[in-house]
Parts: structure tokens; C-alpha cells; sequence
């Protein structure tokens, strides 16, 4: 990538101010690049990411802790990630541990909060306790009922996950307090067979009484169709994001990869999001030497996208669905064939996203017309704030 121009005085001085926040909202751990299924659709390769086979060492996961304390004042949140990171459960409850000791021992002054992405087919006594000691918010991946879901995500000798996922799904809930959401991939398979994203999430709902995301089949196309039935379920994907955004007046942002979000690799490699883990090219860095936050003016300006997280560029200011559209960095500005950041989005995209803003939009103030309506709308709001926001 080519390096950008320095910006003018005023933009560098508002990047300096940035540059000395040590807070990080989220921090991706993929503690496993290995997995015990082999999902059709894995954007990972089978959770490896072209990369060895492997699970975090204890001297990485010391050096991650290392990394933490010296470049951050606080971390909102760590989510264990994989591959399954259930294939190394000592790797969390040694993090969980370290830093609960840092913190009696007056060397933070926080605790973050612990999450967990996982296939949920891993479940033992020993498991279970750390959960229900640590975690407090768990995605499981799950595509729907067992014929759906157990079409993509299979065990690596060819049978079917759902009833695995449903048993730990219920004992999760059951045996902890632990927040338990879904995250759905929608495929081709699912449109063949007339389920909708909407029928999906009914059915989590009614099976499970779980919320969730779903996210679309990488290799799929988007239909982007929408419903006007005013039942719950039938609501497009974003409808509460903007919603929220129009009821709160807050403005919707986009994922602020890199900045208020990375991910750490197995091996200790710094990367914009976690779906970059194993493109040595995007790497920010590693977590014991050079990276982004200890040597930042050598990163920044070879990421067009950074330029555009720290205000330095502003491709989206004249648009005007920018307050309201927001969402998954990877999904606007990554150039899947040149496996890049752009520094402008996806046009074409873009256009297909305002004219599906715009349908939900009408839908919306259909909906205004009724003060029932409207009411219980803006009261079930408060049940999507925690996860469809950034949809």
C-alpha cells in the first residue's frame, strides 16, 4: 500500500489528541487457530487461517498480558476467539486469573469484561466453571434448526453439530448467569429451503429464547429483501440499528477497527479485525515489539482505512446516509481481491445500501402512523441495543 500525504495542522493535531486515549473498547484473543468442525463456509480455513495448526502458548498469552498493562489504561472487553477457543480452556482462565491478580495487586485499576465466541460443542465440568466464574457474554454460532444448520457446520468426520450446540446452549443458561447470544451465518442453503433471516431468528427465540446476529454467507449474494409485516421477527437485518440511531439521535457508527478494536493472533500478531489474522501484510504489529500503539507514525499512514478512523480523510461526510448506515469495516472498505483496505467504500455497495436504507426508512414511518405501534417499538428497542446496533 502506498503511504498517504501528512495531513494538514488542524487534522494532525486532532490525531494527536487520539493518539494519547490508552482506552480500547474490544480486544479480539484468538487463542486457537484450530477447530473441531469444518464448516462449508469458513472465512478461516477450518479456523487455521492458512496458517500451522496451533494453540496459544502460556509465554504468548504472558506476553499478552505484558502488552495490555503497558499500552492501555483500560480495555473494555476481551472476547476468546478461535478456531474453537474451547480447545484451550487453560489459556483463559490463565488471562482471567492474571489480570484479576494485577488488579489486587493495585496495578490496574479495572477488571474487562470476559467474552467467549464459540461453536458451542465443547462442554465439560471444568469448562463450565470457568464460565460461570469469568464469562459474562457468550455467541454461539448456530445456523438454526438441526437440518440447516447441521447442512454447513460439521464435525470433521461428517456428522452434524446442532445437538451438541443445543446442549450447551441450555446448560449455559441453565447453570450460569452468563449472557447467551446467537450468531447465524445465512447461506444459500437456507434461501433454497424458504427459510428467511427472519424465520431463523424466530426460531432461536422460540427454541432457545436467545438473541442474536446473522451475518451473510461471504459466498452468497445479499437480497436485501424487506418485509413490512409488523410482527417482531419479520423486521429487516438493520432496522434496529437505525431505529436506535434516529429515536437516541445517536450517531451510528462504523466498526472502529484498528483503533477502538483489534484482534491478537495466536502466535501474538496485531491485526485491524479478526478476520484479517494470517495476512502477515495487515499486520499491525506484534504484541512484543513494534506495533501500532508503541510505534504508531510507522503504521498509520500505510492504511488508508486508519487515515479514515482518525479523521484524517472523510469519504462518507457528504453522504446522506452516513449517520445512519455504519456498520462492519471489512464489509465497506475491504477489497476481497486484493485482500486491502480501500480508502473509499464499496460503491456499488454503497448504492445498493442507501436504496435498502430507504425501504427501511418508508417501513419506519409506516410504523410512526400507529401510537401503539410506535410505542412498543421504541420499548422493545431496548432489547436490540446490545447486539444489533452495528447491523
Amino acid at each position: 500500500m502506498q503511504s498517504k500525504a501528512i495531513p494538514n495542522l488542524e487534522l494532525q493535531e486532532e490525531n494527536e489528541n487520539l493518539l494519547k486515549n490508552k482506552c480500547i473498547g474490544r480486544i479480539t484473543l484468538c487463542i486457537s487457530n484450530k477447530c473441531n468442525l469444518k464448516c462449508s463456509y469458513c472465512y478461516a480455513n477450518g479456523g487455521n487461517y492458512n496458517l500451522p495448526e496451533s494453540l496459544m502458548t502460556m509465554n504468548t498469552a504472558s506476553k499478552f498480558i505484558n502488552f495490555c498493562t503497558t499500552n492501555f489504561d483500560k480495555i473494555n472487553s476481551i472476547v476468546f476467539f478461535g478456531g474453537e477457543p474451547l480447545l484451550n480452556p487453560k489459556i483463559i482462565k490463565f488471562v482471567c486469573e492474571s489480570f484479576e491478580r494485577l488488579y489486587k495487586e493495585n496495578k490496574i485499576n479495572y477488571i474487562p469484561t470476559w467474552g467467549l465466541i464459540t461453536n458451542g460443542t465443547i462442554l465439560n465440568d471444568e469448562i463450565l466453571n470457568l464460565i460461570r466464574k469469568y464469562i459474562k457474554i457468550i455467541t454461539v454460532s448456530i445456523d438454526g434448526p438441526s437440518d440447516l444448520n447441521d447442512f454447513n457446520r460439521k464435525f470433521l468426520n461428517g456428522m452434524g453439530s446442532y445437538s451438541k450446540i443445543a446442549y450447551f446452549i441450555k446448560r449455559i443458561k441453565n447453570e450460569t448467569d452468563s449472557l447467551v447470544k446467537f450468531e447465524a451465518t445465512y447461506t444459500s442453503y437456507h434461501s433454497q429451503n424458504n427459510w428467511s433471516r427472519a424465520d431463523v431468528k424466530s426460531f432461536l427465540k422460540k427454541e432457545f429464547n436467545i438473541h442474536g446476529t446473522i451475518s451473510d454467507d461471504i459466498n452468497s449474494q445479499n437480497d436485501n429483501n424487506i418485509s413490512i409485516d409488523n410482527t417482531e421477527t419479520s423486521f429487516p437485518e438493520g432496522f434496529f440499528g437505525i431505529l436506535r440511531s434516529m429515536a437516541y439521535k445517536k450517531y451510528k457508527e462504523m466498526c472502529l477497527i484498528g483503533n477502538n478494536i483489534i484482534a491478537v493472533s495466536a502466535d501474538g500478531d496485531i491485526y485491524p479485525c479478526h478476520m484479517n489474522i494470517g495476512k502477515k501484510h495487515l499486520s499491525l504489529g506484534t504484541i512484543n515489539g513494534n506495533n501500532f500503539f508503541n510505534s504508531r507514525e510507522k503504521y498509520i499512514y500505510s492504511f488508508p482505512y486508519l487515515n479514515k478512523i482518525f479523521k484524517i480523510e472523510k469519504p462518507c461526510i457528504n453522504c446522506w446516509a452516513n449517520p445512519i448506515c455504519g456498520g462492519c469495516a471489512m464489509r465497506w472498505f475491504y477489497n476481497w481481491e486484493t485482500n486491502e483496505y480501500n480508502s473509499l467504500p464499496n460503491n456499488l455497495l454503497c448504492e445498493t445500501n442507501k436504496r435498502y436504507i430507504e425501504k427501511i426508512l418508508l417501513l419506519i414511518v409506516s410504523l410512526r402512523k400507529n401510537k401503539n405501534k410506535w410505542a412498543e417499538l421504541l420499548e422493545n428497542l431496548k432489547n436490540y441495543d446490545d447486539y444489533d446496533y452495528y447491523r
